[in-house]
């Protein structure tokens, strides 16, 4: 019994300084970033910008360096945003954006920027009640296009109509052109975009983005995530209404 005993006490004591020897589970302490990035080319002021938000563990972050096609951007309220020289950055072509924080983060994102495109039949539209047809020519890299109003007047209430389109034409649903149960005389500005990637909130996109069918995220690497867009906006057109229909 004596000897049984003996043992049971010496292999809890191996045990015990096994125990003592293991290794410790290490804490993982690298940050997570996310990033939301969208360079908008706008043709109708022939100049093209870069706005970009960046979190670091789930926080604004402003602290990173981040350059776009070699070119250092600066931080804003928003985070980041740049203004480019006319034909600094080209269409239909891909851009690296390069973001590093200490020894946490550096890394190479590509930014794809669509090819131009226009509406077809500018100055044509007249609304008489129904749904107003647009088409747009294609835009070679784009992923998707948004059609989107904007009224006369916006307001809280009427900010215009907006819709993700897979294909290069739409039509405008007859009740984008009415307020509080009547139509909204006047010229309602129309706009469509290009996009390649994962639209985000940009400063100076002229439409809301919409809020069905949105792109996934297309940014998932070892500690970043996040949206990266590049988008080209067609010479906007106009849909008048003159009248009540």
């Amino acid at each position: 019994m004596k000897t049984i005993i003996r043992f049971s006490l010496a292999a809890l004591m191996l045990m015990a300084l096994a125990g003592c020897n293991a290794p410790l589970n290490k804490v993982d302490t690298t940050p997570t970033y996310y990033v939301q990035a969208m360079v908008i080319n706008d043709m109708a002021n022939n100049h093209t910008r870069l706005d970009l938000a960046l979190t670091k563990d789930g926080i604004d972050y402003k602290n990173a360096a981040v350059t776009f096609n070699g070119i250092a951007i600066d931080t804003n309220a928003y985070g980041y945003s740049r203004q480019f020289d006319t034909g600094a950055i080209k269409t239909d072509t891909f851009y690296t954006l390069h973001i590093t924080d200490s020894s946490t983060l550096n890394v190479n994102l590509t930014i794809t920027m669509p090819e131009t495109l226009s509406i077809a039949s500018a100055g044509t539209r007249h609304f008489t009640g129904s749904a107003v047809p647009v088409s747009w020519s294609a835009s070679h890299r784009a992923t998707g296009y948004i059609l989107g109003t904007e009224p006369p007047y916006p307001t809280s209430i009427d900010s215009g109509y907006t819709a993700y389109i897979s294909t290069t034409a739409a039509s405008v649903p007859p009740d984008a052109f009415m307020t509080n149960q009547s139509w909204t005389t006047g010229l309602h500005n129309l706009y469509v975009v290009a996009y390649a990637g994962a639209p985000t909130v940009a400063t100076y996109l002229p439409v809301n983005l919409p809020t069905t069918l949105t792109p996934e995220d297309n940014i998932s690497q070892t500690n970043i995530s996040g949206r990266l867009c590049g988008a080209v906006i067609a010479l906007p057109d106009v849909i008048t209404v003159a009248t009540q229909p």
